[in-house]
Formats: C-alpha cells, sequence, structure tokens
C-alpha cells in the first residue's frame, strides 16, 4: 500500500507527533541493555564455558553456536522492530511528545499532501529501520485509531507495527520538516545502531 492509499483510509479527530530512540534518554537506556545483554551473556558462558571444554565433535559445535547465540544478543536486540509501542503495546520509554494536530488545521492538511504525494521513486534502503518518530491518529474520544513509525534515514513508514507502506523519496524530505517543524529534533539522526 503507498502512503496516499494509506492517507485515503484514514479518518481522525485530531493526531499527535512522538520522538524516541534519540538523545539522552536513548543514549542511557542502550548502555543499561548493552551492560544487562553483556552480563547475561558472560554468566552464561561462563556456566557453559566447563561443558564446552570437555566436550568433542558435535556436542561442541552445539556449544560453539551457543556462544556466538550469546555474543550477538545485544546487536539482535536492536535490529528487531523498535517502533513506539512494543510488542504487549508498552510506549517506548525514550518517548517524547511533540505537537498534537486537530484533523483541520493546514498543518494536518498540509501532512495530507505530503502523505499522498505519488510513489514515483520509492526509497528504502538495505539497513534495517531505526524508528524514531511517530505520527498517532486519534479519534474525538481520545482512542488512539493508528499509529505511523517513521525511519527518516532509512525511508520506512511502518503502520501499527504490522504494514510497510511504499512511499516516494520526496514524503520523506517534506516529512521531516513537518516533524523538525513539530519539534523534533531531526537533523542528527544516524542509522547506527
Amino acid at each position: 500500500m503507498t502512503s496516499g492509499d494509506y492517507w485515503n483510509t484514514l479518518s481522525f479527530a485530531y493526531l499527535t507527533t512522538y520522538s524516541f530512540n534519540r538523545g539522552e534518554r536513548y543514549s542511557e537506556l542502550r548502555q543499561l541493555l548493552k551492560q544487562q545483554y553483556t552480563e547475561r551473556a558472560e554468566r552464561e558462558i561462563t556456566s557453559l564455558r566447563p561443558a564446552y571444554l570437555a566436550s568433542a565433535g558435535r556436542d561442541r559445535q552445539v556449544l560453539r553456536d551457543q556462544f556466538k547465540q550469546l555474543r550477538s544478543k545485544e546487536e539482535s536486540y536492536w535490529k528487531t522492530y523498535n517502533g513506539l509501542f512494543d510488542g504487549a503495546g508498552a510506549m517506548n520509554p525514550t518517548v517524547i511528545e511533540g505537537v498534537s494536530y486537530p484533523a483541520n488545521l493546514p498543518e494536518v492538511i498540509a501532512l495530507a499532501g505530503i502523505f499522498q504525494i505519488p510513489c514515483v521513486e520509492p526509497h528504502a534502503w538495505m539497513c534495517p529501520p531505526l524508528y524514531r518518530d511517530a505520527i498517532c491518529f486519534f479519534s474525538n474520544t481520545g482512542s488512539l485509531l493508528h499509529t505511523v513509525d517513521i525511519c527518516l534515514s532509512c525511508n520506512y513508514l511502518m503502520v501499527d507495527g504490522q504494514l510497510l507502506l511504499s512511499a516516494d523519496h520526496q514524503v520523506y524530505q517534506h516529512l521531516q520538516d513537518f516533524l523538525r517543524v513539530s519539534g523534533h529534533n531531526v537533523d542528527h539522526d544516524s542509522a547506527s545502531f
């Protein structure tokens, strides 16, 4: 589905922008998780070491594979889905709420135009996305209807953690401008994990 097709399905009262996975909170959380993974992996490796030394052949290969899996846990954590909400519905702990816009404001009409840019040159880089921005759409009663996670580094739009949208490369350029005006620090992002 293209970003324009998606926008045409929306019916909402207001939207709110969110910024996450950046800044000091993100750095602190990443360091803490890295430390926890490293400590746990080291404990597990230490507990496996005697069995590894006593093993031979196929058993040794199985244990060697377990070592490799333990060493890559921290890296794999950051390459999994990292949107505004996790699989259990909890909000990303690094979130900073941006701006809320009623659906009839000129800013939202401009955003509609951004999403509806024809998908002529879709770009998606080979790197896994690190979502740092989101737009949430709400009903008039305040119920969350949809979330669009945005990775400006790799050009990805993910709806509700399930549907990847196709979008022209210009969509991302204009989204960056829209988010900047909404208070997001989008100019200092890198795609690194």
